[in-house]
């Protein structure tokens, strides 16, 4: 069985979605790990949900203000 496909135009060809949320890679000494997996599970809470919300808890014990986003990250894309 051919399968043909049309050349992707603007008419078929389905806008990106904007991500709302960023990858990022981090190393940590093992045991570092260990708490990390450690707090997650009581929780059943992913890994990065117990990364956000301690950085975020950081952030507002030491008063510190969240960098705004840059204007570019800001608009949608149009691609």
């Amino acid at each position: 069985m051919e399968m043909l496909l049309e050349a992707p135009t603007e008419s078929n060809v389905m806008p990106r979605v904007r991500r709302t949320t960023e990858a990022a890679s981090i190393k940590l000494a093992p045991e570092v790990r260990r708490a990390w997996v450690g707090a997650s599970e009581p929780e059943r809470r992913s890994l990065a949900n117990v990364f956000e919300v301690a950085i975020l808890k950081y952030v507002k014990r030491h008063h510190m203000a969240v960098p705004a986003a840059a204007k570019e990250e800001q608009q949608p894309r149009e691609d």
